[in-house]
């Protein structure tokens, strides 16, 4: 008799314990669900706030300022690193002469640069065509050419 009862208490606390561990599982896979929409929904946000920085300027007609706007931005972005932006300038464009594309976002542009790029094409007309990554739905390439 006395065995009996140890194998009944045995056997339920067996039961109780699969019982926890099975509501344990089971709150441990709900939280992990919230867990990642919550992150999907952060990134989301943040994405949508890069995108909105360089979407204002598609489909417009810009003046050199918003393209040394442009160019600043994807600067400051490719500094931190979070989000690279690629940025094409047209060589008909004629924003620098002689100068690459990858040297208008270098950190070795000086000021009087800048300052020349604002006088000399304070007339022109420039139009900016975003191109996204096929992953996900980040600004990757920001083309700006001559609006002729």
């Amino acid at each position: 008799m006395e065995n009996s009862a140890k194998a009944l208490l045995i056997a339920g606390s067996i039961l109780l314990f699969v019982l926890l561990s099975t509501f344990m599982m089971y709150v441990f896979a709900k939280t992990r669900n919230h867990t990642s929409d919550i992150y999907d929904l952060m990134f989301s946000a943040d994405t949508d706030s890069f995108n909105q920085k360089f979407l204002k300027y598609e489909d417009k007609t810009l003046k050199i300022q918003d393209v040394v706007s442009i160019i600043n931005q994807a600067k400051d972005y490719n500094r931190k690193g979070k989000f690279p932006v690629l940025l094409k300038v047209t060589a008909e464009s004629g924003i620098i002469d002689g100068t690459s594309e990858t040297n208008l976002l270098s950190d070795n542009i000086k000021i009087d640069d800048i300052n020349n790029i604002l006088k000399n094409n304070i007339e022109k007309e420039y139009k900016c065509t975003i191109s996204y990554a096929e992953n996900s739905n980040l600004v990757e390439t920001i083309k700006i050419e001559n609006n002729s």
